[in-house]
């Protein structure tokens, strides 16, 4: 009786250890698919907002419908000629250094 006892318990041991074994390789992949997975949500969060703000940088010193226009292409990727012709009209786009400051 105590001879076989032992001999389920060296098993059951046995297996424990050998499940062990192959659940930790799993386990520590799936961390790393975890940690992964967080960096790319925290990094497309990020990417998102520099967006956002080059948008608004974008309404801010464009008319509207140019503005839409360029961050259509900005985020399409893609590379469209926005070009409007007006004839007998100059265009001056300035940054006057301090103008916030004195505004």
């Amino acid at each position: 009786g105590a001879v076989l006892l032992l001999r389920c318990l060296c098993e059951e041991l046995l297996l424990v250890c050998l499940g062990l074994g192959l659940a930790a390789p799993a386990e520590a992949h799936h961390r790393a698919l975890f940690r992964h997975a967080k960096l790319f949500v925290r990094h497309s969060a990020a990417k998102q907002r520099k967006r956002d703000d080059v948008h608004r940088l974008l309404l801010n010193t464009l008319p509207e419908p140019i503005a839409r226009e360029i961050g259509g292409i900005m985020i399409g990727g893609g590379s469209v000629e926005v070009a409007h012709r007006y004839a007998g009209v100059t265009v001056l786009q300035a940054d006057l250094s301090g103008y916030t400051a004195l505004s």
